[in-house]
């Protein structure tokens, strides 16, 4: 629940206690007092900190607005505060108490008393018209109380907001502004993307940094969405739960993967103008199951460039918390921020990783792991926000089935083919070495890295450059490559059980020359892979494995040594 509106019911409804998330304290009582006196009935709010004790909402603006200090000593202390609160009982005026840091007075066992005191007085109350809302930016949830709140996440500013603040902001600059230099107001796409996922305070110190850079560039201060789009990426990547990656690379610096390209080229069409008014839906996302190193990731940033869309890095194993109830506000408010940056690609490495555990999480973590993913999954399945979510996975057996559903299509992102390989050889050469693929025998090179990945590749190059750099003429030669290319261990050695049970729980199609539980990523015009031919007709003859008898939830066994 991440609107106004879902706010608005829960205070209509006169909900005693409600839980609001949200980064910005300030615009949170400002919004909720907004909803509060758009009532039919009298409604009075409340404001409490620890610093002043429980004051009227307009005292707590005339704080702020003419840098008065008001305290009220006899709430200054949180428990007095509640008794306060418990007592009062107007018989036509709705009371709202808006209770700030709420996470850090959950911690006190008698508070927690007080409020469940509370709650059970509201229930039983046939004239309860009081509303304890707790304010924080951490959810902590004692289990004494969650079955006796709602929770909501306060949202990021809107367009609207954030059009309304950068005129707000830049109209105090003008004020001050010798004719001549006044600053032009830009409330148009750019600029208001350059902006989205920010709370007011961090937009307002965005343009300012904005005015001063472009004032020391060039004398004349103005708004630049590439600067705030630079400066945005440098306060979201603050936090550790989201990162803003600027992608740099495109399609044509991907080898191969062209069903999976031309897959993604196909779905765009939902992004654009004219599909949306063809009606099409937004597709949720797509999962990338392969070994390591085949170019999951690589593609996942490039289809971001050819969107032309925001990269949102997010690692769902930095959401958990040692704190009750902390894990689960963390995700809620991931998902409000990734919603604030849409439109966007909300990118996930790994998957496996992060929500590892969920299915023994009853007894391993009370719940917890199951209950974060829980969420993520109702957002992942309901949500109407432009994001496509595209994750990874080296290890399918981890994933619960749950999520697997949830995405549009899967893909099995295999080793390079020899044109492939031909592909990954020549934009290495050019990445690591600046060097032109005209110089060198690519289908020699191709040849010589059977069975490597394109991170192999890479690293084989890399190396070569080095053996180049100590020799006698100090030149790379095909010789120098092929020798690099040779020396590197294929992963598909290192990990070749699991590649195995990869390879078996996708199958293969033979009519469709493609995969049975996940999509081949490979270029239409390449056959099926030898290693992936190799290990399906060998488990065929070895163990009559049909397509239909492999599970899902079971991890390979290890090969066991042949005996003596």
């Amino acid at each position: 629940m991440n609107t106004i509106e879902d706010l608005r019911t829960k205070i209509d409804q006169i909900v005693p206690l409600i839980y609001v998330l949200s980064d910005d304290e300030h615009r949170a009582i400002t919004g909720i007092a907004s909803i509060a006196m758009k009532k039919k009935v009298a409604v009075e709010t409340f404001v409490y900190k620890s610093t002043t004790g429980i004051i009227d909402y307009n005292e707590y603006i005339k704080d702020i607005d003419e840098k008065k200090y008001t305290s009220n000593t006899k709430t200054q202390e949180v428990n007095d505060a509640l008794m306060h609160i418990y007592k009062q009982n107007k018989a036509k005026t709705i009371q709202l108490f808006i209770l700030t840091e709420a996470d850090n007075l959950l911690e006190d066992e008698q508070v927690v008393r007080r409020l469940k005191d509370f709650a059970i007085q509201a229930d039983n109350c046939d004239g309860n018209l009081k509303i304890v809302i707790l304010l924080s930016s951490q959810l902590y949830l004692p289990s004494k109380i969650e079955k006796y709140l709602d929770v909501i996440v306060y949202p990021y500013p809107d367009e609207e907001e954030i059009k309304s603040t950068i005129k707000e902001w830049t109209s105090k600059f003008n004020k001050v502004l010798p004719p001549g230099q006044t600053i032009k107001v830009r409330t148009d796409f750019e600029i208001v993307n350059a902006l989205k996922g920010l709370i007011v305070p961090q937009i307002c110190h965005a343009i300012t940094a904005c005015l001063t850079a472009t004032h020391k560039k060039d004398g004349k201060r103005r708004l630049d969405a590439e600067i705030l789009s630079s400066l945005k990426r440098e306060i979201i990547n603050k936090t550790k739960m989201l990162q803003l990656r600027e992608p740099k690379i495109s399609f044509k610096e991907v080898a191969g993967l062209g069903r999976l390209k031309h897959w993604f080229n196909k779905s765009y069409g939902g992004w654009t103008t004219e599909g949306q008014e063809f009606g099409l839906p937004l597709l949720k996302g797509a999962l990338l199951l392969g070994l390591p190193g085949c170019g999951k990731s690589r593609i996942s940033e490039a289809l971001a460039n050819e969107w032309k869309l925001n990269l949102v890095q997010f690692d769902p194993s930095t959401v958990y918390s040692s704190r009750v109830g902390e894990s689960e506000g963390n995700m809620r408010n991931v998902i409000a921020k990734v919603e604030a940056l849409a439109p966007c690609i909300l990118f996930i490495d790994e998957v496996e990783k992060g929500f590892s555990g969920s299915q023994s999480s009853t007894f391993s973590d009370a719940g917890t792991t199951d209950r974060t993913l829980g969420i993520f999954l109702i957002w992942l399945n309901d949500h109407e926000s432009a994001v496509f979510n595209v994750s990874t996975c080296n290890k399918i057996y981890h994933l619960p089935p749950e999520l697997i559903s949830r995405y549009d299509e899967i893909f099995y992102v295999g080793p390079p083919s020899e044109n492939e390989r031909k592909e990954h050889v020549s934009i290495q050469l050019k990445e690591q070495g600046n060097k032109d693929a005209k110089d060198f025998d690519i289908s020699r090179l191709a040849k010589s890295s059977e069975d490597l990945s394109g991170r192999e590749i890479m690293q084989a190059v890399k190396e070569s450059m080095y053996d180049a750099y100590h020799s006698d003429d100090k030149k790379l030669t095909n010789d120098i490559i092929e020798e690099a290319l040779r020396r590197k261990t294929p992963i598909v050695k290192t990990m070749g059980p699991q590649l195995e049970h990869l390879i078996k729980w996708v199958g293969h199609d033979q009519e469709r020359n493609d995969g049975v539980r996940a999509r081949f990523a490979n270029d239409n015009d390449d056959d099926i892979d030898r290693l992936f031919a190799d290990v399906l007709q060998k488990a065929k003859s070895k163990d009559n494995v049909n397509d239909d008898d492999i599970d899902l939830n079971k991890p390979p066994l290890p090969e066991l040594p042949e005996s003596p």
